[in-house]
């Protein structure tokens, strides 16, 4: 193996700046201004971003503003570490929260400096090393000072064709593993339908039927309010606390009533809670005479579309009216729901492990990835 000599990244390029220290003002036509948010897995979002005044544009130019193609964008504030190579002529300026790489093309290519400012040595630059948190900004200094391992041209080349060989296969892999979960979480939804559907002496109820509701009992407590503790403050979509004192201590079934979520379903909108706990006035309280029932309820609301129960665009909400209008097709007998209960949690259970282990495959080729960077990046094939 052949160690390459390293250099200062700010040797490397013919300037590293930032972009606009003050905020633009905003116009509806003009040239598109860009931030951190702009930037997503190496590209630039020129469409999505906001726009300002031709004036505007010539003055920031003036001053360094506005890449060039060929030049590498790195973010240094808020969201630090992000990368993204400017592949086109179209104008646009970047502002202070991005850093403008110029690479000095006799020493360095581009698209070798875009994979070396990926590569994990780099990367760590984004981690305070002895929290081990994210850092929330690099100075430029600190940017200029970062030592890269630099190889002749026609190597940086063979370097770069490697990596983006290994990232587009990596790409490929994980939007193949993204459409098969995609597919688990559709086949566990229909196959929890087909189990609601195919229950034995199924009837209609309602929810003020099967459950007490104790919404009265619940008790919102400002943040500045509370005690901090050790029993679980829960809102619409879970713990959001820890307090001192407790509301309840028993099995209950809580489901939002408000949030963005309810539309989502991002995380569920129904779970059990039990020992001692505080609710908020954001999810409902439902108490069942028997748990399979409860357990039966919370399975079937999981995997109901409740769009046309809940209300409000800005805030949606599942008020206690509507939710009691929800109707669920539910077995008669305690025995049949406890059959229906335990073939749907069999089932998800195994579709759990798939989506795990696709996890896991995903993870470990974004590790190859990582590992081909870190070692084509530092020695010789």
């Amino acid at each position: 193996m052949t160690n390459w000599p390293e250099v200062r990244l700010g040797d490397a390029c013919d300037r590293i700046t930032d972009g606009s220290h003050f905020s633009p003002k905003s116009s509806s036509e003009g040239f598109p201004y860009v931030t951190v948010r702009d930037l997503s897995d190496g590209a630039i979002d020129l469409d999505g971003s906001k726009r300002i005044s031709r004036e505007s544009f010539n003055e920031l130019s003036r001053n360094g503003c506005s890449p060039q193609k060929g030049d590498v964008l790195f973010s240094k504030d808020g969201t630090v570490g992000k990368v993204a190579l400017v592949g086109v002529s179209i104008p646009f300026v970047v502002l202070s929260s991005i850093a403008i790489l110029s690479p000095n093309h006799e020493l360095v290519s581009s698209e070798y400096l875009a994979w070396v400012l990926k590569s994990p040595s780099v990367q760590s630059m984004a981690v305070d090393k002895k929290t081990g948190t994210a850092l929330r900004r690099l100075i430029l200094r600190d940017l200029n000072s970062i030592l890269i391992p630099l190889p002749p041209l026609d190597e940086q080349k063979r370097i770069v064709a490697k990596l983006d060989e290994v990232s587009t296969r990596v790409g490929d892999y994980g939007r193949s593993i993204h459409l098969q979960s995609t597919g688990l979480a559709d086949l566990r939804s229909s196959l929890c339908r087909e189990s609601f559907l195919n229950a034995p002496e199924v009837r209609t109820r309602y929810l003020i039927d099967l459950a007490q509701n104790l919404d009265s009992r619940r008790v919102p407590i400002t943040k500045d309010q509370r005690q901090s503790g050790s029993v679980p403050y829960y809102g619409a979509s879970g713990i959001v606390d820890y307090v001192q004192d407790s509301l309840f201590n028993e099995p209950l079934l809580l489901v939002s009533e408000d949030g963005a979520n309810l539309l989502s379903r991002s995380t569920p909108i129904a779970f059990p809670i039990d020992g001692p706990t505080w609710v908020n006035n954001h999810a409902h309280i439902l108490r069942f005479d028997n748990p399979i029932t409860q357990a039966y309820v919370e399975l079937f609301i999981e995997n109901t579309k409740i769009d046309q129960y809940v209300t409000g665009a800005a805030q949606p909400k599942l008020n206690q009216k509507a939710l009691n209008s929800i109707p669920i097709q539910i077995p008669i007998s305690i025995e049949d729901q406890r059959a229906v209960v335990q073939l749907i949690k069999s089932r998800n259970l195994l579709i759990d492990n798939a989506l795990n282990l696709n996890k896991k495959r995903n993870g470990l080729s974004r590790v190859l990835l990582s590992s081909t960077m870190s070692h084509d990046l530092e020695n010789s094939a």
